[in-house]
């Protein structure tokens, strides 16, 4: 039970992350566009 715990932990985690990343990535994106 505990392993399936820290799976789906993990995989949460994971989403997070590359979420953040993209939201990173967008942000960087729209400060180099000039206005």
């Amino acid at each position: 039970m505990q392993a399936l715990e820290d799976n789906r932990r993990q995989r949460v985690t994971r989403a997070l992350v590359q979420t953040i990343d993209a939201v990173i990535a967008f942000a960087g994106l729209a400060n180099s566009v000039p206005r």
